[in-house]
């Protein structure tokens, strides 16, 4: 069939005219080969980096050819390890009937179903290419091929050479094995390379199109404009990434609400910064750590002490290569971005309330006076003189009890002391931020450190999607310091209250003690790991241990053991191996005043379950 320009239509611009197609050339070049009149004795090489669209590309050239009456077989190389391998694939994409997605279908089973369909299963490759009724051969994933590739290409060359069969190979040229044995051989076999572009415009049409949400589709295709920029200004041409992208972008649209949507700026802005981020963490360039602090991160980096040192943060860096989104941006918090872009959580009640409290949407009149005045540069100063005034009140008053709320007034009292808002030395803001905390404290309203609390659950940098204000000077840590000390003091005031409280329920349900001072089954109890027995008086605690059934008796100490045997008296219960000592000594003089057999019965109870945590040997206690 001689070779014609119309055998196969190509489109010049895609559905929006947006730019010529990049790959017109191996489009061109394959119709050209696929009907030259002969056999061309060579392969064609489609070679690119992944992601970049190869096999997109190729599929949907392969896609149009039965229309044209040309018959293709695709093979993918991914994983094989064998020739025979290779011999397998070729034959199931020869005899589809032999594809099975829940069953690997092999050895007999084919052999099996190979005389039941009448098929000849013991076929050599020779003969397998005589039985194949294809014009086009598409070996794809070379570089992906365990087998060694002079072998591979030596399989290929069958083909090509003495069968003149007509292949296309695609692979990335930069990552085959065996560089010196594939040069060696790719030069008798490949006839013609063709260098495959990131044809972005006409893969987001496609990508756009299989947008199953209406709104989110239209949306994006609105907005193609912007995408295509940040996707240029990545330099990944990795076309994969764009699809996973734009699937995730559509996840998260779909849970906003309408007046969300409604706020073109907001939605530009947003869909500006989770394009560019999601880029950045796809392909590694981003970790999720990165996502912390990102506006401390990015204002530290013009700071002329980091641009001195050359230690501006990765996000700085990835900031300057997006300049048209704004990666600081709060209109999402570091906490829901990590959800969304790290762990594929989308959290609707998280971004909903985090959009609600961005500037995008709230009115200065009804977000609180701090977050006005963390917004400085973004208001008036009527604004912000006015919301200053009403956190100094709220500061004088005790007001605030939240703890990120007093970590960012402390945070911003420091600032505007430095820039002279505050008419007070660093110092006095210290102490006021001392009285503060004090106050709060001696009150009963500051919120008792938890032994169990999270790194991040109280982070000294940032709160609520925005980072603290000199949280990184010495005066601040002096400040966040004190603040756990003394929330580590109110709980520490807990711990006689608590201890009467366990006490309590010792005596009416030995049961519920044991969970409540131990870890079971890795569910964390409230005092495991805190050292309130050490604030119960030890007679109190013998005298009602001797109160109960000698079986009870046997299973509150049983709870001891195992709430020390993990070593914890060296550790985190380190204050109560006093009180277990007193405990013990208690229980023994005790036993020296009953029944024999009580007696015994006690003194075996205290060795098994006291004295190997205490580190007392073991001694004869028969007599």
């Amino acid at each position: 069939m001689p070779f014609s320009s119309s055998c196969l239509d190509v489109d010049k611009t895609n559905r929006n005219g947006i730019d010529m197609d990049r790959n017109q050339h191996v489009k061109e070049y394959l119709t050209y080969y696929t009907f030259f009149p002969h056999p061309p004795r060579y392969a064609v090489l489609l070679n690119g980096p992944w992601g970049i669209g190869k096999t997109y590309l190729l599929k949907e050239f392969l896609d149009a050819l039965p229309s044209k009456g040309i018959k293709y077989i695709y093979l993918s190389l991914y994983g094989l390890t064998t020739l025979d391998e290779i011999d397998d694939v070729l034959f199931r994409a020869m005899y589809p009937v032999f594809e099975n997605k829940g069953v690997k279908i092999t050895g007999r089973a084919v052999k099996a179903l190979g005389k039941y369909f009448n098929i000849n299963i013991d076929l050599e490759a020779k003969e397998l290419l005589d039985k194949a009724n294809a014009e086009i051969f598409v070996f794809d994933d070379l570089e992906r091929c365990n087998i060694p590739v002079n072998m591979t290409l030596g399989y290929i060359n069958e083909f090509v050479e003495h069968e003149g069969r007509k292949t296309i190979i695609i692979c990335n040229e930069e990552e085959v094995k065996d560089k010196a044995d594939y040069a060696r051989v790719r030069e008798k076999l490949i006839g013609k390379t063709l260098e495959v572009q990131s044809a972005l415009e006409q893969a987001l049409s496609a990508f756009l199109e299989l947008v199953e949400d209406d709104q989110a589709r239209e949306f994006m295709v609105s907005q193609v404009d912007d995408i295509s920029i940040i996707y240029h200004q990545s330099e990944l041409h990795n076309l994969r990434v764009l699809q996973q992208t734009i699937w995730d972008f559509e996840r998260f649209y779909t849970a906003l609400e309408d007046n969300h949507r409604n706020n073109s700026h907001a939605m530009t802005a947003l869909l500006r910064m989770l394009f560019a981020l999601s880029f950045e963490l796809k392909t590694g360039r981003l970790t999720a750590r990165d996502l912390l602090d990102r506006q401390t991160a990015i204002l530290m980096s013009h700071m002329p002490s980091a641009k001195e040192k050359g230690s501006a943060p990765l996000l700085a860096a990835t900031q300057q290569r997006y300049p048209e989104a704004r990666l600081d941006d709060t209109v999402l918090s570091d906490e829901t971005l990590t959800d969304l872009l790290i762990k594929g959580v989308v959290d609707k009640d998280a971004i909903r309330t985090d959009l609600d409290a961005s500037t995008f949407f709230v009115s200065v009149g009804d977000e609180p006076a701090w977050r006005t005045v963390w917004y400085a540069f973004e208001r008036t100063e009527d604004e912000f003189n006015e919301a200053f005034y009403e956190m100094e009140r709220a500061f004088g008053n005790r007001e605030y009890e939240a703890l990120g709320e007093i970590l960012h007034v402390l945070g911003l009292r420091l600032w505007l002391a430095k820039i002279g808002v505050i008419p007070s030395t660093l110092q006095d803001v210290i102490e006021q931020g001392k009285r503060y905390i004090n106050d709060l404290y001696s009150e009963g309203r500051l919120q008792p450190l938890s032994p169990d609390e999270d790194a991040h659950d109280l982070r000294s940098s940032g709160h609520g999607g925005l980072g603290i204000h000199e949280n990184e000077s010495a005066e601040y840590k002096e400040l966040f310091t004190y603040l756990q000390d003394k929330r580590e003091k109110a709980a520490s005031d807990r711990y006689p209250a608590l201890a009467e409280e366990v006490l309590e329920e010792m005596s009416t349900s030995p049961e519920l003690f044991f969970h409540r001072v131990n870890l079971i089954n890795g569910e964390k109890s409230e005092l495991y790991n805190v050292p309130v027995l050490a604030a119960l008086d030890p007679r109190k605690f013998v005298a009602a241990l001797l109160d109960l059934h000698p079986a009870q008796q046997r299973n509150v100490l049983i709870a001891l053991k195992t709430r020390y045997e993990r070593r914890t008296l060296d550790r985190e219960l380190a204050t109560e191996r006093s009180w277990a000592s007193d405990v013990r000594r208690l229980l023994l003089e005790a036993s020296e005043a009953m029944s024999p057999i009580s007696s015994y019965r006690i003194r075996r109870c205290v060795m098994h379950s006291l004295d190997d945590v205490l580190g007392i040997e073991a001694q004869d206690q028969e007599g």
